[in-house]
């Protein structure tokens, strides 16, 4: 919002530091409520930023103006500005108690007074709705919790809710943490991810972390759930770590939505959380306080000098900066049991490979692996004589895993490359079945159908250009406007439009079959032409499309070129028998 020379600039701060909101003193003696909000006046609002900061900053508060909750300037001379802040150092009352702290859910009950009434309007008003859509949370959980045998605790902080669960007899590893942001047009912003919770055992703890985190990413693989493992240090404690999360990639997990829909969002996603845990604390729920001395050597060695380790009664956790391995010990983890119905197929490309997988009939997602991965996985297999291994492949993790052990590569999988890798692999299957078939020709098998000629001429060009988007205008013989086939393609930030018209003639094409190109392209503000027939095309067509080229991209496809193109696709031929027919180079062409 644009503010004009000599409007005055009032801001106020909701200031949190997670749990609690900071408050000062009201001045007014007859105000119902004891608090205000921190508000500065100036001519900017740099200023009133600057100052606002310094004043805090003096009572050892430092915070971050992260967002906008209400600006409003109506009558043009006072602009007014709501921002929610979030401290990052503060003491726990001031010296002078100006300032102190309060539990956000203490407010709803105990509005902000102010000079402006606009801005503690705002932030009465934003506090309100966080605690029904809150409230509406809690009601459902406790539900949930009324019909479960865990023990549900929800932390709540301004934009942050945490869940957790408590099992008397399975050790539950993570928590399921909301982030969100009430907008001012009543949505949502909201990210949502699963969270290694701090875990109560003796010594480095790097390997609960490892352990649990991994694990859940291979569980969450198999319900087609594309994650990141996030393992991080802020002890400073290297090697160890010292949390880990887990977050999704899926739009159901991060993004913006109606607030109306926000906590039947959260129930959801709690539900599967709560699913999901379940499955995986009855595979890899247990856990000891014992640490035993039972290291593998070979294991350390592989890993290098910057390699951690921890040895537990159940398991062993090894892993430097891009390479884990964990030992499943004593029988007490079986991954066998947890991937039984699940099949993978690695695809070998041209940079690299693709991992196919599935699991009890269901098609997971492919991921692309690196040839520099694929060898670091080749040398382990060697060096450690791995027969038996199946790959399960995440966002960001690849798994090679047995019975009882798992070894873990960090690297990048995303899904994204996949595309990528599938030309490239087309492409070389093209130059070595025009290799293969050199001596291969073709007949077409007349009269042909023109929708099948139309249909292949599709797949050819998605063949081709598997970046493009193709489409058949419709029935052959009904009107389309001089078009067969919509062909759109992404350069850049444009998207270009070509337009296809087919020819199922025994004969030659001539002008007169191809009419008013130019119209149609015009028309439909189209930047190229393609023409493809099953016989030739005559000279004067032939000038007549030179001519086009000097405005639009123009290329025609004769039974020469589609018989030399087809040649790179036999399995494309075998899907048309019904048009074209397999021959000699002796029988010739009719």
């Amino acid at each position: 919002m644009r503010i004009a020379e000599d409007t005055m600039v009032i801001i106020a701060c909701l200031i949190s530091n997670g749990y609690d909101v900071l408050v000062c003193n009201s001045l007014d003696p007859f105000e119902k409520t004891p608090y205000m909000l921190p508000e500065s006046s100036a001519e900017s609002i740099e200023v009133a930023q600057k100052n606002i900061t310094e004043r805090l900053g003096s009572k050892q508060i430092l915070f971050d103006f992260d967002e906008i909750l209400y600006e409003t300037n109506e009558d043009g001379l006072c602009h007014q500005v709501l921002y929610l802040c979030h401290a990052y150092q503060w003491t726990n009352q001031a010296e002078d108690n100006s300032y102190g702290w309060i539990e956000v859910r203490k407010l709803t009950s105990n509005p902000f007074s102010s000079v402006y009434k606009e801005l503690s309007n705002a932030a009465n008003d934003y506090l309100t709705r966080r605690e029904k859509m809150l409230s509406k949370i809690r009601s459902e959980i406790e539900t949930i919790h009324d019909q479960s045998q865990v023990k549900i605790e929800i932390g709540e902080q301004v934009d942050i809710i945490v869940f957790w669960l408590r099992h008397s007899k399975i050790y539950v590893p993570f928590c399921l943490e909301v982030e969100y942001f009430l907008k001012r047009d009543e949505s949502v912003d909201f990210h949502i991810r699963w969270k290694a919770s701090r875990q109560y055992a003796p010594g480095d703890k790097s390997d609960l972390y490892m352990l649990f985190t991994e694990t859940m990413a291979l569980l969450l693989k198999l319900f087609n759930e594309p994650v990141y493992v996030s393992t991080y240090n802020f002890l400073g404690l290297e090697p160890e770590i010292n949390g880990a999360e887990i977050i999704f990639e899926g739009t159901n997990y991060s993004g913006t939505i109606a607030e109306s829909e926000f906590a039947e969002k959260i129930i959801d996603s709690f539900e599967f959380f709560n699913f999901l845990l379940g499955v995986h604390g009855r595979i890899f729920g247990s856990i000891s306080n014992d640490l035993i001395d039972e290291k593998d050597i070979s294991i350390i060695e592989h890993l290098g000098e910057d390699s951690n380790y921890v040895i537990r009664k159940e398991s062993g956790c090894y892993y430097n900066s891009s390479i884990g391995y964990i030992s499943l010990l004593n029988n007490y983890y079986d991954c066998n049991y947890l991937i039984q119905p699940y099949s993978y197929e690695l695809l070998t490309g041209v940079t690299g490979a693709l991992l196919f997988s599935s699991f009890s009939d269901q098609t997971l997602c492919t991921n692309y692996i690196e040839k520099e991965i694929l060898d670091i996985v080749n040398e382990v297999v060697d060096r450690f004589s791995i027969n038996q291994y199946t790959l399960v492949c995440q966002s960001n993790r690849l798994y090679l895993l047995s019975s009882n052990y798992i070894w873990v590569f960090a690297g990048d999988y995303h899904h994204s490359y996949v595309a990528e890798e599938e030309k490239l692999i087309f492409d070389r299957q093209a130059k070595e079945n025009a290799l293969l078939h050199v001596n291969r020709d073709f007949k077409w098998i007349f009269p042909v159908n023109p929708s099948r000629f139309e249909q292949l001429i599709a797949d050819i060009i998605e063949y081709q250009q598997p970046d493009t988007t193709v489409r058949l205008v419709g029935r052959t013989n009904n009107p389309d406007g001089g078009r067969d086939i919509i062909i759109r393609r992404k350069e850049g930030e444009n998207r270009k439009l070509t337009i296809c018209q087919c020819k199922a003639y025994q004969n030659s094409v001539n002008k007169s079959h191809v009419t008013d190109i130019r119209d149609t392209l015009d028309y439909y503000e189209a930047t190229g032409f393609l023409l493809a027939v099953t016989s030739d095309i005559t000279a004067p067509l032939i000038d007549h499309l030179t001519s086009l080229e000097k405005k639009y991209d123009v290329a025609w496809w004769t039974r020469r070129e589609l018989f030399k193109i087809m040649r790179q696709y036999p399995s494309l031929v075998n899907a048309y028998q019904d048009i074209i027919k397999v021959v000699d180079n002796k029988e010739g062409q009719s």
